[in-house]
């Protein structure tokens, strides 16, 4: 009895975010690229390239740590990133010829960190106060069901707030990738 309460809690709460307009979409696998190997050996990211974005990438890895590994960023309007800043949702990395838009699950607002401003922007998207698309829609997908609801943003405030020294990218957003592996069990 208490499993089906819990499954009908789940339904109830996915029914109540597809009717605020949250929109969907469905992640399929990649294959490894030079973005990829780059992130992976540099940086330990369980990182994927999937239809020109890229997964698995941490929170909080500055642009010149990027560009010591021979990499370009540049932010959404195409203008170079460099320095201390963050390599947040949005932005694109370049290796050669292959180009990727970054995104970060939990950084719902493109600054490189999760925190209580990805909060703020989930909720505004759930409540239909704002709109957004693309990587930004991605990224807040945190549990990479498929679907943008308020389950994500729970999952969002609850490994936010459980760090006492400021708000660090939880280990969750660390590793997940886009093929569901390498994330905790929910249970």
């Amino acid at each position: 009895m208490k499993k089906f309460i819990s499954v009908f809690a789940l339904c109830l709460l996915l029914g109540i975010a597809m009717a605020a307009g949250v929109q969907a979409y469905t992640v399929t696998d990649g294959s490894a690229s030079a973005l990829v190997k780059v992130l992976r050996n540099d940086f330990s990211c369980h990182a994927s390239v999937v239809d020109t974005f890229l997964y698995g990438m941490a929170s909080g890895i500055s642009a010149d740590s990027i560009e010591a590994s021979g990499l370009t960023v540049t932010d959404k309007n195409g203008a170079a990133v460099t320095g201390a800043a963050f390599v947040g949702t949005g932005m694109k990395l370049q290796a050669g010829g292959e180009i990727a838009e970054v995104v970060i699950f939990g950084d719902a607002n493109g600054d490189g960190n999760v925190n209580a401003f990805d909060m703020v922007e989930m909720k505004s998207c759930l409540l239909s106060i704002k709109s957004v698309s693309g990587s930004l829609l991605k990224a807040q997908d945190a549990l990479q069901d498929g679907t943008v609801n308020l389950l994500d943003l729970v999952y969002v405030k609850k490994h936010t707030v459980s760090f006492n020294s400021g708000f660090q990218t939880p280990d969750f957003l660390h590793y997940g990738t886009a093929d569901n592996t390498n994330w905790p069990d929910l249970r």
